[in-house]
């Protein structure tokens, strides 16, 4: 009989250390600055809010 504390079942990974290591292989896209007036069109509105209010602060630029 194996005692209690054997090391054969190791602890499951936790989400953020495989978020982690996929940050790692496969790094996240750049911030999307760019927005054309056609991709506004199907935000939602809070999302479509916060974006034109950055594009009024010149955080963003408005493609036309």
């Amino acid at each position: 009989m194996a005692p209690s504390g054997d090391s054969q079942h190791a602890e499951e990974p936790k989400v953020a250390d495989i978020e982690k290591k996929q940050e790692l292989i496969r790094p996240s896209r750049p911030k999307k600055t760019y927005w054309h007036l056609y991709s506004l069109q199907s935000l939602e509105s809070e999302k479509l809010a916060r974006i034109v209010n950055k594009v009024l602060k010149k955080e963003y630029v408005l493609i036309k």
